[in-house]
């Protein structure tokens, strides 16, 4: 009685209080920074700043509350059965008590040696996998598992993690292909998260062992393909985000039928790849909830909707070729954010039934359609022009209901195209570092120039470290350290850190 309660009761309240504490610091400091930056932007994502490890030790435990399959069906219903087997043999020995016989010694024998056994694998699992793990410090969850006759000696981990949050020189990172390709071989990874870490060209073969993979983060890591086998070896993935930046070195092809057999694929996340030429299809994907796809200048129509009853979030930005957006319309019920920014729908006369906006910043006319830049800064042919040519590009007009829709949230200016934050195309160069940089890596350092003024190092969407002249930056990072955030005594004394 009292080890079930403890298992149906105790340890799944013990796991929520577990995830309250962790986890109270880091969603302070998001919840500042969701106050001071606006909707989309990258630091306002929870994810990519609380503690990894921590993130992935709660959802593992969290997660085993859950029923995600048939083997969780029949493992909860056979402690079930168990327990009432239990009650019901509890409830005949007291009617029978004074009949009740000795147990034999050859049962307790082999209930005692049932014990040891058990304590006994334990520990030497325990130890053999800490051991194997041990090389691997960013291993920051692993198995603890023994075969006995086999090696044993590789390293089973479950969650890979390499972040470098705040890098002094983004032209130099880490090479982790070797180490990722080692993890990987075990085929044990659930999670890989890689921030601004090197991958030599394609993710290394032995992923394709990694079945139960499901969340792949890889950003600013220099990733350029995705081999066809990962349309079909990523079939458990719930969380992809592939960012990169604003060099010539990202993602160049991805396959047609990237997302096909991920069923359980809950968000996508795909920005600043300038050479990408077609996204994947999302035709299937019935659990998808959020789809954000950046500064992709060689993207010209975004993928169908059809067929995603739980979207919820859509986000489009930075796209010079889109002159439309998706259909919409049977979302109604569940679209929560539809987010437009610095696309050429928004001025192409797709949400004026043709009429064309010739006074939008990011328009672009038949003039301009030959010459320019792209974000990569290199020349750029393919850039065409904004406005819709009616009759001929009717179909991309849209239907009433999805007009309705996007007029709700054609309302909020900061989410929905914004003239204030469009970018001519043409105009987008690459970021470039100074020589004469005074950050050098160091985040919150104060920085100053004689036609900007006071501003502060800050590395935004986790790039290099660089001196950003933002007053919403400067008073976001006072008020973390108000609320007790950690901080640097001396870098950060001018923002009130003692």
């Amino acid at each position: 009685c009292r080890v079930d309660a403890v298992f149906a009761v105790f340890f799944p309240a013990l796991i929520l209080s577990y995830a309250l504490f962790v986890f109270h610091d880091d969603l302070k400091a998001v919840k500042i920074r969701q106050k001071f930056f606006p909707p989309r932007i990258f630091e306002r994502k929870a994810r990519n700043y609380v503690s990894p490890k921590e993130l992935n030790m709660f959802s593992t435990d969290f997660e085993s509350l859950l029923v995600r399959s048939a083997w969780d069906v029949f493992l909860k219903l056979s402690f079930s059965l168990l327990a009432c087997f239990r009650w019901g043999k509890i409830t005949m020995l007291l009617l029978q008590r004074e009949q009740q016989t000795a147990t034999s010694d050859d049962c307790r024998h082999f209930f005692r040696c049932l014990g040891v056994g058990c304590v006994v694998y334990t520990a030497i699992a325990v130890h053999l996998s800490q051991s194997s793990c041990s090389s691997y410090p960013q291993c920051v969850q692993f198995s603890f598992l023994w075969t006995p006759g086999s090696s044993n000696s590789g390293c089973k981990c479950l969650a890979y993690v390499d972040r470098d949050l705040a890098p002094a020189d983004s032209d130099n990172l880490t090479d982790v292909t070797q180490t990722l390709a080692e993890l990987a071989a075990a085929g044990s990874l659930q999670t890989v998260q890689l921030v601004n870490r090197k991958i030599n060209g394609s993710i290394p073969d032995e992923l394709q062992t990694c079945q139960g993979l499901r969340n792949l983060v890889l950003i600013h890591t220099g990733v350029e393909e995705f081999p066809s086998w990962s349309a079909t070896s990523f079939t458990k993935m719930e969380y992809f985000h592939i960012e990169g930046d604003t060099s010539d070195t990202n993602l160049i092809k991805l396959p047609t039928d990237l997302f096909t057999s991920m069923t359980n694929l809950h968000t996508v996340h795909l920005s600043y790849h300038s050479n990408l030429q077609t996204l994947p299809s999302l035709i299937g994907l019935q659990t998808l909830e959020s789809v954000y796809f950046g500064y992709l200048d060689n993207i010209k129509e975004i993928p169908s909707t059809e067929d995603l009853p739980a979207l919820q979030v859509m986000a489009l930005e930075g796209l010079p070729l889109v002159r439309s957006l998706p259909d919409v319309a049977q979302f109604e019920g569940t679209l929560e954010m539809v987010f437009a920014q610095d696309v050429p729908a928004c001025c192409s006369g797709f949400l004026s039934e043709g009429d064309c906006n010739t006074t939008f910043p990011s328009y672009r006319g038949l003039d301009d359609s030959q010459d320019g830049n792209s974000r990569n800064g290199s020349g750029h042919d393919s850039l065409s022009r904004s406005c819709l040519d009616l009759p001929e590009d009717e179909s991309l007009l849209p239907t009433d209901a999805t007009l309705a829709i996007l007029n709700q949230f054609e309302t909020n200016s900061s989410n929905f195209c914004d003239a204030a934050q469009a970018t001519c195309p043409t105009a987008v160069l690459a970021g470039k570092r100074k020589d004469d940089d005074i950050c050098r890596g160091v985040l919150y350092r104060q920085c100053s120039s004689e036609s900007e003024g006071t501003g502060i190092c800050f590395n935004e969407e986790m790039g290099m470290v660089e001196c950003t002249y933002s007053q919403a930056t400067i008073n976001m990072r006072k008020e973390e350290i108000a609320a007790g955030c950690s901080c640097d005594e001396v870098e950060e004394q001018w923002l009130g850190c003692e």
